[in-house]
């Protein structure tokens, strides 16, 4: 399932059986499933990928999407990583490693455990040896097959490849997936002659990590969970970045505040082009309003910081009431907050460059002045 800040919507539907010891459903014995009304399954894998490096491999999603529904992001993560990983098998087979095995022998194999010799008390009819023998229980494997077992313990997962849960058991039959305390190490890191297997490592990264969520000691379930908000605040950096503008992200506003022991505080702000205009402040709110406590921030940002004119960024469609806002002083400043829209609908890597892009453009105009409200 999907949880997501942005107005989401609950439907309750029928448990699928499982055979798994992990609890999937509610205590009800039904699935939760909260979806993003702001973004498709589609556009939010291609969102990830735009932002991660590790999956720009993504910008080629399969053309149909039957099993996956709209903004199921599960389902179709986990579609696209099984069709990857049985593609790569089959062209390459299990990725192997040579690694030094214990084994007893009737001739001499490899070199003499002494060690393990002496123990057995002068048994001559097998020899303790130690060789190197090729093997596929390695940690890569163990990785993928840890995303294999989230896939079947998640009853929309497991619906989405039903047709390739077959495949991926035989093809991962007999290699452990990794203890609860290793799904917290990063995964591993891949050789040249394997960069092949570089998109299902990062999709098992991403079906591992966010397919498990705990609430408290008596109810075990499994979740989805993408944050959009600083994925959203991460693709406006990632547009003026792509675009060549000078711009300084997280940006620290600093100001002094009496009576609480420190000389200065700080504000973060998201983004501060100070080449632009005087400087510009530009601030990322995936949201569907603003409040009056936005407005006020962004003045108090360009007073901190100098800087005349602001930008407030909202996804494309949701924007309501005035495009800008004017606050004057009594020394007849004046700040001007403006707002723009960044689409959030593209399915692919390049339409989200080309929205970015488009953003980026329109905040430029705004700054000088040249969009009429």
């Amino acid at each position: 399932m999907i949880l997501s800040p942005a107005s989401p919507s609950l439907r309750i539907v029928q448990p699928v059986p499982s055979r798994s010891r992990r609890t999937n459903t509610l205590p009800s014995a039904t699935v939760l499933r909260v979806k993003s009304k702001k973004a498709s399954a589609r556009s939010i894998l291609a969102w990830v990928a735009h932002c991660d490096p590790t999956l720009r491999r993504l910008r080629l999603l399969p053309t149909a999407d039957n099993a996956a529904e709209p903004g199921e992001l599960a389902a179709l993560a986990a579609s696209v990583f099984a069709r990857d990983v049985l593609q790569a098998a089959r062209a390459h087979g299990l990725a192997r490693a040579y690694a030094r095995q214990p084994v007893s022998a009737s001739v001499m194999r490899g070199r003499i455990d002494f060690s393990r010799q002496a123990r057995a008390r002068g048994d001559r009819a097998a020899i303790a040896c130690i060789v190197w023998e090729r093997t596929q229980d390695i940690l890569l494997n163990r990785w993928l097959a840890s995303a294999v077992l989230a896939i079947v313990s998640d009853p929309v997962m497991r619906a989405a490849c039903a047709n390739e849960i077959p495949s991926l058991r035989a093809l991962f039959d007999g290699i452990e997936p990794l203890t609860r305390a290793e799904l917290h190490a990063p995964p591993p890191r891949l050789p040249r002659h394997l960069a092949h297997l570089e998109m299902p490592v990062a999709l098992a990264s991403l079906l591992i990590r966010q397919s498990y969520l705990d609430q408290g000691v008596s109810h075990r379930g499994t979740s989805f969970f993408i944050n959009l908000e600083p994925l959203f605040e991460l693709t406006v950096v990632r547009a003026f970045k792509d675009a060549g503008v000078a711009c300084t992200p997280r940006y620290s506003a600093h100001y002094q505040m009496e009576g609480t022991g420190r000389t200065t505080e700080a504000l973060e702000i998201d983004l501060f082009c100070s080449s632009v205009h005087g400087g510009l402040v530009v601030d990322a709110k995936y949201k569907t309003e603003l409040s009056a406590a936005n407005l006020h921030q962004m003045v108090t940002y360009c007073h901190l910081t100098g800087a005349t004119t602001a930008v407030l960024v909202l996804p494309a469609g949701h924007l309501r009431g005035p495009r800008r806002y004017t606050f004057g002083a009594p020394d007849g400043k004046k700040i001007i907050v403006e707002t723009a829209e960044l689409r959030t609908d593209a399915q692919r890597i390049e339409d989200w460059r080309v929205f970015g892009r488009a953003l980026v453009d329109t905040i430029l105009a705004l700054a000088k002045g040249r969009v009429s409200r």
